[in-house]
């Protein structure tokens, strides 16, 4: 509980600033500002979308982010906190048995990515991407206080940006899968996200080098593929104590794996309601301990749909009713989460009054591998066989560049093996957009 009381102390004293510190932003043109958002990491083949720039603490204040853009340099800092705890506590339980209990610091992430555009040297469609992320958490279980590189790596299209190709280090989950409900940072993430991450994708705080290849078709149809360093098989938590500043070519026992994804992604305009629909996979040939013994390699599949219902305002598209659903698959032989299904339903704009406000309700459910149950039973241990979740958030936009979102979740077997019939939670996440 301390731990979430410090977090909304800090956010409430960030926020403060923020609301004092806003300048006038001047009179940046749409072009120019075209141009700024053209020179961020998202805008580098990333499915994940954060707010735009226009919508930051500081903007394009005295013209600072559009004489940079001049140079084709883009800077972009941002804060993400996110506390949660428990109403319930359970502090008959084992302490840690889940995210939450007794309140936990579940992310403190200091985020910074640099985009220089080459087009002095000749090259109008590349780019370089460098960002730094320095993560605090006080979960159990992951990995450690850590500063390293988030990304290092080159973007470029082809044949008018109908092709894609990115090399370097980077977290995957942000280009496959859609983290996020939504694919929107500002919006919140599941469990589901974490069967990909099982099978070896990289993540937020693991960036093994990659190779991805994308194909923009008509009507929003995209196919990508890449290859990828697994992350290491004894986990992410020795993948970021082993790998220094996150730039390690390669990890003990970890081999390439490979990943793709096709889908459809047609973004909302006016009369034309958003559709993102999904399905991709992960074979990776690195070896993972079985649960019964022996060793075998890892994949996963998953499938995902969003379609927007509703668009009551046709000058802003993107307001609306949106439904979604998601299914996940990896092997229950060396993974403790084998399935996920999960229904959504999210508003953009529930207000009048608030536009760049989001409300969100999920549903889901997780399947625990039976062969972990078995290993676990022939000790007399008991184990829960699946987890069930519904989850209502809200998503404020607190000032420019400021979104405070709070979410209310019950969660029935929150621990895979401590005996807990269920939690009720309460999560408060601070977006800082500078």
């Amino acid at each position: 509980m301390r731990n979430l009381a410090y977090c909304c102390a800090a956010g409430a004293a960030l926020t403060c600033y923020a609301g004092l510190g806003l300048a006038a932003d001047g009179q940046t043109s749409d072009a120019e500002w075209a141009k700024i958002n053209s020179l961020t990491w998202q805008a580098q083949g990333l499915t994940t979308r954060f707010p735009p720039l226009q919508d930051s603490i500081l903007a394009d204040t005295d013209g600072w982010r559009s004489d940079l853009a001049k140079h084709n340099i883009g800077i972009e800092p941002r804060i993400v906190i996110n506390g949660i705890t428990d109403f319930n506590q359970n502090n008959n339980k084992p302490k840690d048995s889940y995210v939450g209990q007794g309140g936990d610091l579940m992310a403190g992430t200091y985020f910074i990515d640099f985009v220089y555009g080459l087009d002095d040297l000749g090259l109008p469609n590349s780019k370089i991407m460098a960002c730094v992320n320095s993560t605090n958490s006080s979960v159990a279980g992951n990995p450690p206080n850590n500063t390293a590189v988030a990304c290092l790596s080159y973007f470029q299209t082809f044949l008018d940006k109908k092709i894609e190709l990115k090399a370097g280090f980077e977290p995957n989950l942000y280009t496959y899968v859609g983290l996020f409900t939504g694919g929107d940072a500002t919006l919140t993430n599941t469990l589901g996200s974490v069967i990909p991450v099982e099978a070896g994708l990289s993540d937020p705080v693991t960036t093994p080098p990659m190779v991805n290849l994308a194909y923009k078709g008509e009507d929003g149809f995209y196919a990508r593929g890449g290859v990828q360093r697994s992350v290491s098989p004894n986990g992410r938590v020795y993948e970021v104590e082993n790998n220094g500043i996150g730039l390690d070519a390669s990890m003990e026992d970890a081999k390439v794996l490979y990943v793709s994804e096709v889908g459809i992604d047609r973004k909302p305009t006016p009369g034309g309601n958003r559709l993102w629909i999904r399905a991709g996979g992960v074979s990776n040939p690195t070896k993972y301990k079985a649960f019964e013994g022996g060793e075998e390699s890892n994949k996963a599949y998953w499938a995902l749909a969003d379609y927007q219902v509703t668009q009551p305002n046709k000058s802003i598209p993107v307001h609306g009713l949106y439904v979604g659903a998601s299914a996940m698959y990896a092997p229950s032989d060396v993974n403790l989460y084998t399935q996920n299904y999960e229904a959504r339903l999210y508003y953009y704009g529930p207000f009048q009054s608030r536009p760049l406000d989001k409300v969100s309700f999920v549903v889901g459910k997780n399947v625990f591998s039976q062969e972990a149950q078995d290993t676990l039973a022939a000790r007399r241990i008991d184990t829960a066989s699946t987890q069930l979740s519904a989850t209502a958030a809200y998503s404020m936009h607190v000032t420019r560049g400021v979104y405070l979102s709070s979410a209310v979740g019950y969660t029935k077997d929150p621990s895979f093996t401590a005996d807990i019939n269920h939690a009720m939670t309460f999560k408060l996440g601070l977006l800082f957009n500078f």
